[in-house]
């Protein structure tokens, strides 16, 4: 009887804190239309309990994690071994690849900054799928797809998505060390993540960008290929802690553009709040 009791006690309680969240609709349409983009944002105030959104529904809406997965891969490779911190090299392949800064042998710590593709893909195949399938049943993280076929691949294409609200939720449980691995692995992460620390505020954040073809080029017709792109992280500014995850999306974009707006946008955004 007492577990019952227990039990309704924190259904009450969970149900107190979800309603209590509160959502603010603002228009940031201009800021996304002046960088070529369409796309929709979403912030979570820590101390306040409310959201920040633009393009709510959104928001909501499942995408292809792509390079952002790298997350809680990142916190896989630790919590099974296979990277010991972030100083563990992690061998070059020998193969040429168009981003330079893969063609070398890098630390865990440098694999995540230059978000190298084949560094983490090495890793998939020693985590395998079935492990993956158990973490995943261990927190939540969108809908990931993986099979022994896919595991290489499941996050930068195939049917697994995660929404900008599901990104911040995990986000915020990384940051209160909320999430089932260890205390040291969750540090070591929250450490790789930093991308600018100024007098003001810190930045911890991570891009992704993915590609799926929505229509096959002909002899006279260009290949269209649907563009996501991804800023997801948080601001620490004094006692003040904002989450965040931007999502832009294009048909054919121009690549420089693409790549700086999912940043751009999102400091825009931020300045506009008066957090940056």
């Amino acid at each position: 009887m007492k577990k019952q009791v227990l039990f309704l006690l924190l259904l009450l309680q969970m149900s107190v804190e979800v309603f209590s969240q509160k959502i603010v609709e603002k228009d940031f349409e201009s800021i996304f239309k002046k960088n070529g983009f369409v796309g929709s944002f979403l912030l979570y105030d820590l101390s306040e309990n409310t959201y920040t959104a633009y393009n709510y529904q959104r928001c909501l809406k499942g995408f292809i994690p792509a390079s952002t997965f790298k997350i809680p891969n990142s916190l896989i490779a630790l919590e099974t071994g296979i990277v010991q911190d972030e100083t563990t090299t992690l061998k070059w392949d020998g193969v040429e690849r168009e981003i330079k800064n893969w063609n070398q042998d890098l630390c865990f710590q440098n694999a995540l900054k230059y978000s190298c593709v084949p560094c983490y893909q090495a890793i998939a195949r020693q985590v395998g799928a079935k492990k993956y399938q158990d973490f995943f049943k261990k927190f939540s993280y969108g809908k990931m797809d993986v099979t022994p076929q896919n595991v290489d691949m499941f996050w930068l294409e195939g049917k697994s998505i995660i929404s900008q609200k599901e990104q911040v939720d995990f986000l915020v449980k990384l940051y209160k060390n909320q999430l089932p691995f260890t205390k040291r692995n969750m540090e070591i992460v929250k450490t790789m993540l930093l991308l600018e620390t100024k007098p003001n505020y810190i930045l911890r954040g991570k891009t992704g960008w993915a590609t799926n073809i929505i229509k096959a080029g002909t002899e006279n017709e260009k290949e269209q290929k649907n563009n996501i792109g991804w800023f997801v992280g948080w601001v620490t500014k004094g006692t003040k802690v904002y989450f965040f995850a931007n999502n832009i999306e294009a048909i054919n974009p121009d690549k420089d553009k693409f790549i700086n707006a999912r940043k751009s946008i999102t400091e825009e955004i931020f300045k506009t709040l008066n957090i940056l």
